[in-house]
């Protein structure tokens, strides 16, 4: 069962994704994946249905293309949505966990932040709704296109060592300070409040729907699981 620091605690404080700087690399907010999306209407939940946008395409090698989408490829998007597996799970990086814990520990000490998910179980999207439906408080987040353009931030990738923190918004340059001196990014990706869960991509709604709405089909997924793996 999730603890109950991993699950949303107050209104109008600010939502932060932490994650582990590529060692050896150099970040690159431009970069693009050459990969369009399903149709919005195909996502199982309850959406604002938007005109499919023309993406600019990367200039990639079908092996670089691969490589990019290997670890999605063992997402639960991937089995649910896609109704397919391939690649291998994200790899995991001992070092940047360490890091993580480390840096949590700390940010935790100092009392900057109010609660902190991990997002390897469904991604960023799964993770929000799941972290809002105990207090039922809800979420705004707005995703820029050089964050999602980057296979780590992809609203249903799963990367290793990657969290969802929330924390006053007087916190921020500290927690940024703090996570730079253990090697990981921070970006602040929206706030708390309200009884929905509305997610917007380069300033188009993307998902747009009532926690109440979310947690029923949550819960009826988790049931009808449950009771597949009793039966199996």
């Amino acid at each position: 069962m999730c603890p109950a620091r991993c699950r949303l605690q107050r209104e109008k404080d600010a939502i932060v994704l932490l994650w582990p700087i590529p060692r050896g690399e150099e970040p690159n907010p431009g970069l693009k994946v050459p990969l369009n999306p399903p149709p919005i209407s195909q996502y199982p939940l309850p959406v604002l249905e938007r005109e499919p946008r023309d993406r600019e395409q990367a200039d990639a090698s079908d092996a670089e293309v691969a490589a990019n989408l290997a670890a999605f490829g063992s997402s639960e998007f991937a089995k649910v949505i896609l109704g397919s597996l391939w690649g291998t799970p994200p790899a995991l990086d001992l070092d940047a966990e360490a890091s993580l814990h480390d840096l949590l520990a700390i940010l935790a000490w100092r009392k900057l932040i109010r609660s902190a998910r991990d997002i390897s179980d469904g991604g960023i999207a799964v993770a929000l709704a799941q972290a809002a439906f105990t207090k039922g408080i809800g979420a705004t987040v707005e995703q820029d296109s050089s964050l999602l353009a980057h296979p780590l931030f992809g609203l249903f990738a799963e990367p290793a060592s990657t969290v969802l923190v929330t924390t006053d918004p007087k916190n921020l340059s500290e927690i940024d300070a703090i996570a730079g001196q253990h090697n990981f990014f921070s970006a602040r990706i929206g706030a708390t409040g309200g009884s929905r869960l509305e997610i917007s991509v380069d300033g188009e709604s993307f998902i747009s729907a009532p926690l109440a709405e979310l947690r029923t089909l949550w819960a009826c997924a988790l049931e009808a699981n449950l009771r597949g793996e009793v039966t199996a």
